[in-house]
């Protein structure tokens, strides 16, 4: 072989060298920006999932509250027609009580 030809495969094999150093580099450089977009999708997608748990809970929260309120008014209401009916028969009684009393 010449000396011509030895330097030619020299530098053959040094750009092959420099050409596979920057294709490893670039390749890691494409994990490496792949890792970091699926990590802040990742956080997007978490951020994204913690917002829309906080609205349904709040959502549920205060389909709550108003069921509480429609229970609390029925309750109410509930509440002083038993008064008015007890109310009603104890002035029955008293009067019961009284005729009893009168007519011994």
């Amino acid at each position: 072989m010449s000396l011509e030809a030895i330097q030619q495969i020299t530098e053959i094999e040094h750009h092959y060298q420099q050409f596979k150093k920057e294709a490893a580099a670039a390749a890691q450089k494409l994990v490496l920006d792949a890792e970091r977009g699926g990590k802040a999708y990742l956080e997007k997608a978490k951020a994204e999932a913690e917002a829309e748990t906080r609205r349904l809970l709040k959502e549920a929260e205060d389909e709550a509250a108003r069921q509480a309120e429609v229970l609390m008014r029925k309750a109410e209401v509930s509440c002083e027609s038993l008064r008015n009916t007890a109310e009603q028969r104890l002035e029955q009684a008293a009067s019961k009580i009284v005729e009893r009393i009168v007519s011994v």
